[in-house]
């Protein structure tokens, strides 16, 4: 504890604090790229494999060294240490120079990090708490600079937690918004399989076949080395539309089968980007995913048995018929010794 101004400052030494305070800030640089990711580059963050999520987080703590100087400096604090109340300054109780405040995150980078390379940097965590826990200075810690805490008032978890549901709410919000088709309001056959392909791709990545701009169904080609097999074995659904002066009014297809003995979709995919796509003739994108909720629920609840349901001037149709068949997921499977019986009529319409 030290005097500055009258009154008396308390050092930082609260290892934990501060490692959660580090996490704050990395989850704040994650939030930046995953905007990147979604927004700008329209690919769903659910479905980052595991390699480029090790990218990302070796990126996140490279973003550390672009914005964390600037906070300490301008701020003498960051998000993730003001919210427990830590801040950095030097021993004149003034705010760190620039060069001092790159330098410090540098050494932070280097050591406490090992430049953010897997495994490696768990075993610069666990080294910088045993630094901690034997009283010695980190690297980084230079003469002149005091880590300071404000208080440890029992609110300060709190806020932490708050801000972590803040944060995975936001990283919600950016999947929801990146699935946004990029047509909206009246449009055509053409824009309808835009927005069906766009939403196919970022649900579900490249598939073997996509629609084309009169909307059927094209075999996509090799790409890069690539190949796009179709295993599927189930009849391809072939989209049916009915238009008034250019613009789309209905969306519908027809699959019927008897004594069968494959293996069958559901179609659950298909009915499901049918009906996004579709929606997004709602010029509001509240109204846009508010319907995809609702029709998601519905959906996945009732996608084997009839029903209808209509919103803000657009209405799903499913009608199904079925027997001689076991649903398992997202598929039927032929009951043996039986005779069976698939029909499914599937229509979206605008009122």
């Amino acid at each position: 504890m030290r005097e500055k101004n009258g009154e008396y400052v308390k050092d930082g030494f609260y290892p934990w604090r501060r490692y959660f305070a580090r996490g704050l800030d990395t989850s704040l640089n994650f939030l930046l790229l995953y905007f990147l990711i979604s927004i700008v580059f329209h690919y769903n963050i659910l479905r980052i494999n595991s390699v480029t999520q090790i990218v990302l987080q070796t990126a996140a703590v490279v973003l550390m060294l672009v914005f964390e100087p600037l906070y300490l400096h301008y701020f003498g604090t960051t998000f993730g240490k003001w919210v427990f109340g830590l801040a950095l300054e030097n021993d004149t109780g003034e705010k760190l120079s620039f060069q001092q405040a790159f330098s410090r995150t540098k050494g932070v980078f280097i050591y406490g990090f090992f430049c953010g390379i897997p495994i490696l940097n768990i075993y610069a965590a666990c080294k910088c708490y045993t630094r901690y826990q034997n009283g010695a200075n980190q690297p980084w810690e230079e003469e002149g600079i005091v880590y300071t805490i404000k208080d440890t008032k029992w609110y300060r978890g709190l806020a932490y937690i708050f801000v972590f549901f803040l944060y995975m709410g936001a990283v919600f919000l950016l999947v929801e918004a990146g699935g946004l088709p990029p047509v909206r309001g009246d449009f055509a056959v053409s824009d309808f399989s835009r927005n069906y392909n766009y939403l196919d791709l970022y649900y579900n990545g490249k598939g073997s076949r996509y629609l084309d701009t009169e909307g059927t169904w094209e075999s996509r080609e090799a790409e890069d080395g690539v190949c796009y097999a179709d295993l599927c074995i189930s009849p391809v659904p072939v989209f049916e539309y009915k238009t008034e002066n250019g613009n789309l009014k209905e969306v519908r297809f027809e699959i019927k089968l008897k004594n069968s003995k494959d293996l069958l979709d559901t179609y659950l995919n298909e009915r499901l980007l049918a009906s996004y796509a579709f929606s997004a003739m709602q010029e509001s994108g509240g109204d846009y995913f508010s319907y995809c909720k609702d029709i998601k629920k519905i959906m996945t609840e009732q996608y084997m048995e009839n029903f209808t349901y209509s919103k803000n001037g657009i209405t799903c149709v499913n009608q199904i018929e079925y027997s001689g068949y076991e649903v398992g997921g997202d598929f039927l499977f032929p009951t043996v010794g039986r005779n069976n019986y698939f029909h499914l009529i599937f229509t979206v319409k605008k009122d």
